[in-house]
């Protein structure tokens, strides 16, 4: 069988039509470079090239196997070029999909800090409308990861990280302002119209559950689909609702909407990082879950919204 190298060797002199410029691309002896030509002539059985002065020039034969050897170098080089760059994690793919709470309370801020780091990875997100959805894509769909807030049940053979914790807040608009500050209870709450976000949702769990544990109707009022929908109608004064603490600090403090404390205490809850641990992960994908189980070990919060911070020594 012919050395590859043989090949590698034609196809630079055959690009260049010139030894010397081969060698220097080679990064060897112009002799070595004649000596290869020569060996895989002889194997091959006929010439390929025509020597001059001027250089070198395609006989018959040579410029016929050219064609073949250039594609095939080419598809290797380029092979080998992106196998580099995912090793080095210049370039390379990292899938997600996420409920929009989970995006808005700290996917977002994580994806950014990983990208200052890595910023030949890309991002692809898929918005899922529930977190069953979301964690169905990681599952079955060909995600990497599904990001998704508590209350939620990880199937059998998924594992998960604690991205943060976070406890949703009541917020109310202008005309329920004189409600900021004080502190009512859940059956007071029943005597203003309250928006929630639609059935289905881990959010609409979790205050279900919470009304039903303190036996008090919940009774909706505006259902939201998604959680950045909660913010606006909340300004908007149509009704009074929850929204996850980082998301309620950011909206307040540049929205005209206020805080009502509530009387019965609200259980935290979390934002999971879920996966596979058989899937095939690129590099890029097992760099990121590196990088995002150093964040949970840590412990490490900022003050906004108890959201982890990157630590430059986890990359």
């Amino acid at each position: 069988m012919i050395s590859f190298e043989y090949y590698k060797i034609f196809y630079y002199v055959g690009k260049y039509k010139n030894f010397t410029k081969a060698a220097r691309k080679l990064q060897t002896s112009q002799s070595a470079v004649s000596h290869a030509i020569q060996n895989l002539e002889h194997q091959l059985g006929c010439r390929l090239f025509s020597r001059s002065s001027r250089g070198v020039e395609f006989l018959p034969e040579g410029e016929r196997l050219y064609e073949y050897v250039r594609l095939g170098c080419e598809q290797f080089f380029r092979g080998e070029q992106m196998i580099a760059e995912a090793v080095s994690l210049e370039k390379g793919t990292i899938s997600i999909s996420t409920t929009e709470t989970a995006f808005l309370c700290c996917l977002s801020e994580i994806l950014e800090n990983f990208h200052k780091k890595k910023p030949g990875v890309r991002f692809r997100l898929m918005n899922a409308a529930t977190s069953l959805e979301a964690i169905r894509a990681a599952e079955e769909g060909g995600y990497d990861f599904a990001a998704v807030p508590t209350p939620v049940a990880v199937p059998k053979g998924l594992e998960q990280i604690t991205l943060m914790e976070f406890t949703d807040k009541l917020m109310v608009g202008s005309q329920y302002a004189f409600l900021a500050g004080k502190t009512i209870s859940l059956k007071e709450l029943s005597g203003y119209p309250f928006l929630c976000l639609r059935e289905g949702t881990a959010s609409r769990e979790y205050f279900q559950e919470l009304f039903d544990a303190h036996q008090v109707p919940m009774h909706v009022d505006i259902e939201a689909a998604t959680n950045d929908m909660v913010i606006p109608l909340v300004k908007s004064n149509l009704g009074i609702g929850f929204t996850p603490g980082p998301v309620a600090k950011q909206a307040a403090d540049r929205e005209d909407i206020y805080e009502v404390h509530l009387l019965e205490e609200l259980k935290p809850r979390h934002i999971l990082l879920i996966f596979s641990e058989k899937r095939h992960m690129s590099l890029a994908a097992e760099e990121f879950r590196r990088y995002v189980r150093g964040l949970s070990l840590t412990g490490e919060y900022n003050k906004c919204g108890n959201m982890p911070c990157s630590r430059d020594d986890l990359l």
